[in-house]
């Protein structure tokens, strides 16, 4: 990640914040769409002795359904290759001058 290779900078920056104002609307109509529900059974209908290991498979399945919706690794990896090709032209740039 950008954080372990030490290469955050303001164009990352501006990409995470982009990526979060384009998803968080979705985000949250999706959670409170699970969470909601998911909580009114927990509270209402849900014996003691299960409500753990049911709040724990609907975070399961949430965690699930995030990794699918936002998991897109090849494009994410082809970004991250575009911006270490900028950084070394750049560093270039700089040396010869």
């Amino acid at each position: 990640t950008s954080l372990n290779e030490g290469t955050i900078n303001a164009q990352t920056l501006k990409s995470v914040m982009r990526t979060y104002r384009n998803n968080i609307l979705s985000d949250m109509k999706a959670m409170w769409s699970l969470w909601i529900p998911a909580q009114c059974i927990t509270f209402g209908v849900m014996p003691l002795h299960l409500r753990l290991p049911f709040v724990a498979l609907v975070s399961f399945v949430w965690c699930c359904y995030l990794s699918v919706a936002h998991g897109r690794y090849e494009k994410n990896a082809i970004i991250h290759d575009q911006i270490k090709k900028n950084e070394n032209q750049t560093l270039q740039t700089e040396i010869m001058h």
